[in-house]
């Protein structure tokens, strides 16, 4: 516990660190957005909810009823956020699948992939908590871990700037960072005032303040 809080302040730090700047992109297109802050964003994201030191290949439970929550932004099957991520394997997922996850790797994809409705996100959600309750959790689980410490899933890590927004807005189920700093609040409405996010794949459009 100790160590989940100290990674929690760690970054809070980091994003106070980098407020000062948010006045300054205001002024500007955010087209090349403060590393900073995507990877405080990252950071907390990560380490609040799954208090795993492995962000890419860090793994949760069903704790916020989304199935199971996987990688450096917690995509999950609930929400659909999965298959975004798997989409943009640049060698394609099931080719590393293929090899990284050889007894459950079809399946998993095939649940991911399976998000265009609610019941079958639902079905998914399901899923995943079977799998996780089973007596082959531990082997899914290594598994899994091993398809998102792939070099080729590794690099599909950072997502589109049309999620900058959301994360910027997070409020992991734990409510922990729910009252946010004002610098976060303020890089949080600077992002919201600069980008306008449409879904287009991962395409998204900027503008500027003016």
């Amino acid at each position: 516990m100790k160590v989940r809080w100290a990674a929690a302040f760690a970054t809070l730090i980091m994003i106070l660190l980098a407020a000062p700047g948010v006045a300054r992109a205001q002024e500007q297109c955010l087209e090349d957005p403060p590393p900073q802050w995507l990877w405080a964003l990252f950071a907390i994201t990560s380490s609040m909810e799954t208090n795993d030191t492995h962000g890419h290949t860090a793994i949760a439970g069903s704790s916020d009823n989304q199935g199971m929550s996987v990688g450096l932004l917690q995509w999950n099957f609930g929400q659909g956020t999965l298959r975004e991520f798997i989409d943009r394997v640049e060698d394609g997922a099931d080719a590393v699948a293929a090899t990284t996850m050889p007894r459950f790797g079809a399946e998993f994809l095939r649940r991911a992939r399976a998000n265009a409705t609610s019941s079958q996100r639902r079905a998914g959600v399901d899923y995943a908590r079977r799998m996780l309750a089973s007596p082959d959790a531990t082997a899914f689980r290594q598994e899994v871990r091993a398809f998102l410490g792939h070099a080729a899933v590794r690099r599909a890590r950072t997502p589109p700037l049309s999620l900058a927004p959301t994360m910027l807005g997070i409020s992991p189920s734990n409510g922990r960072v729910r009252s946010a700093s004002r610098a976060v609040r303020t890089s949080r409405n600077s992002w919201r005032s600069t980008t306008t996010p449409r879904r287009a794949g991962s395409v998204t459009s900027i503008h500027c303040v003016r």
